[in-house]
């Protein structure tokens, strides 16, 4: 075999099977499983049966092309963007279209969107996500 094409095929192979550590934190897996879509399932002030409690769309995010988008319980997410580097992520701008709410989903919406612009480091581990705030406070999510 020609000794050009064999080191292009080699160099090839390296290329495509490189896979860099990227965001991994206390095992949890590489930033590329943050790419799904994530629903809520607790909050520092509420349980995950409270939340079920939301009528038919649970509030949840979903990492796509540089912006967080989602649902917050009554309003649709929105505007926000997110950096990411190995465990730090940073959520910038997050806001939510402007329905008027009552009941629990405003109550979780009102602690749900000021947590996400906290955002400072993250695990995910298998189907579940946890997203720590600059305040240590804990937003846990699963992916189905």
């Amino acid at each position: 075999m020609n000794c050009k094409i064999l080191t292009a095929f080699l160099l090839t192979l390296l290329f495509v099977f490189q896979q860099p550590a990227i965001g991994k934190c206390n095992g949890g897996k590489a930033k590329g499983d943050i790419f799904r879509n994530w629903t809520l399932t607790k909050l520092p002030s509420f349980t995950t049966e409270q939340i079920n409690t939301i009528g038919t769309v649970i509030p949840n995010i979903h990492f796509t092309d540089g912006q967080v988008v989602g649902f917050g319980g009554c309003n649709t997410l929105r505007g926000g963007k997110y950096t990411i580097r190995k465990d730090k992520i940073k959520l910038d701008n997050i806001g939510s279209t402007r329905k008027m709410c009552i009941g629990i989903e405003a109550d979780v919406e009102r602690e749900f969107i000021p947590l996400l612009n906290k955002a400072d480091h993250f695990v995910v581990d298998g189907k579940k996500l946890i997203i720590y705030t600059t305040d240590n406070k804990e937003i846990e999510f699963i992916s189905k």
